[in-house]
């Protein structure tokens, strides 16, 4: 997927568990939680210039966030999603954020 915006559709994506995008170069991801109803493990590799949706923040059956060698505004919009989860009482939500970019 390469371009200015991705945008997501009720249903189109209704029983995916496991997303995985590696180099995903977007400017505006274009989605909410009723796209995804039943995902559980959200992946990102190498991504750039884009947010998490806010409202995966509302994925009930969500478990984890990855987030490899991202940019700062996906690391934090994981963040955001985190403690929306955690305000929600789910209190197994997990996200692994880890960049091989030394820090000097």
């Amino acid at each position: 997927m390469v371009g200015k915006q991705w945008d997501t559709n009720d249903y189109e994506f209704s029983g995916l568990k496991y997303l995985e995008s590696d180099a995903l170069q977007i400017g505006h991801w274009n989605a909410n939680a009723s796209h995804f109803p039943r995902l559980e493990r959200l992946v990102l590799r190498s991504c750039q210039y884009f947010q998490i949706p806010s409202s995966f923040g509302e994925i009930p059956t969500i478990q984890k966030i990855e987030v490899r060698d991202c940019a700062k505004s996906i690391e934090d919009s994981a963040k955001q999603i985190e403690r929306d989860q955690l305000d929600f009482g789910n209190d197994q939500f997990k996200i692994i954020i880890s960049s091989s970019k030394l820090s000097w």
